[in-house]
């Protein structure tokens, strides 16, 4: 279902160069330092990530290959679980002898070596970690000061991706400072995921895998949408055109265009709940999300 644009083709050029040896002009072998995507939620992170992940596994004929996506359960949630497992693997794929230890500054400790020290010519390593903001606080994981970023071998390629800074965490200043790198610096080791470029293309991709497709006029009103898109809560992003392609995929050509669309991930949920409860009553629609909610919480 991917569908490629400019926006999305320069972030996967960037992260292609550095796992390949170089990119802007820099020798990535020779600075031993990790490589940083980032970009507000919804995005695409992930789903480039995946693509990447993927395609280097393909493309690559030797080496070990280690890949965590935070978030997406308690282990994966936690840096001590997390640290533990990558550990795990890492010493069966160099074959050590010496277990993992439980400690967890010994665990970091561990963790380092293993990521400047193992790593040979003959078994290179490639590390992604996606959604590092994704970790909880605790040990302090979201401080990311066990996530060696520079000073690796030069045969480790380490991708991470993140959110921007938020109230809550700052993860990608402190990636930032790892590297090196001035607050807002975006040359080097860096590359962030931006609206997208040709929104159009990409929903008409959307709504053909559907077998849909949509008038002059129902188009323009995405378009319109689209450009009142602001800053935070998704506007813009894949996400927001993804839903917008299931709204709208139920649309006629003779329908026009059947309400109005909300430029803001968070706008078009609420105004889903809303034409539900206009279509099937507030109580009844409130009651099964609550049903739904509930059992989503009991597993």
């Amino acid at each position: 279902k991917f569908c490629s644009t400019d926006s999305t083709q320069r972030v996967v050029d960037a992260v292609q160069a550095y796992l390949k040896g170089g990119a802007s002009g820099i020798e990535h072998e020779a600075s031993g330092k990790a490589f940083v995507v980032y970009g507000q939620s919804g995005s695409g992170k992930t789903y480039l990530m995946s693509k990447l992940m993927v395609e280097h596994i393909q493309e690559r004929g030797k080496g070990c290959v280690v890949i965590r996506f935070l978030g997406t359960s308690p282990a994966s949630s936690a840096v001590q679980p997390l640290l533990s497992s990558v550990c795990e693997q890492l010493r069966r794929c160099y074959n050590t002898e010496k277990g993992v230890p439980s400690d967890f500054k010994e665990l970091k400790a561990y963790f380092r070596k293993a990521v400047t020290e193992w790593p040979s010519e003959e078994q290179p390593l490639s590390l992604f970690i996606d959604s590092v903001d994704q970790l909880d606080n605790s040990n302090a994981g979201r401080q990311l000061e066990w996530l060696p970023v520079s000073g690796l071998s030069p045969h480790v390629r380490l991708v991470v991706s993140t959110l921007p800074d938020h109230a809550e965490f700052k993860c990608l200043s402190q990636l930032r400072k790892g590297l090196g790198l001035a607050d807002g610096a975006s040359e080097g080791n860096i590359v962030e995921v931006e609206t997208i470029s040709d929104h159009i293309r990409v929903l008409r991709r959307l709504l053909k895998l559907q077998g849909r497709t949509l008038t002059l006029e129902q188009e323009v009103a995405v378009d319109a949408a689209f450009l009142k898109r602001g800053q935070r809560d998704g506007a813009g992003t894949p996400l927001w055109l993804t839903i917008v392609a299931q709204f709208i995929a139920g649309w006629t050509s003779y329908d026009g265009v059947k309400f109005p669309l909300e430029p803001s991930v968070r706008g078009l949920i609420e105004d889903l709940f809303e034409r539900l409860e206009a279509t099937h009553g507030t109580h009844l629609v409130r009651a099964v999300l609550a049903y739904l909610t509930l059992c989503r919480r009991s597993g």
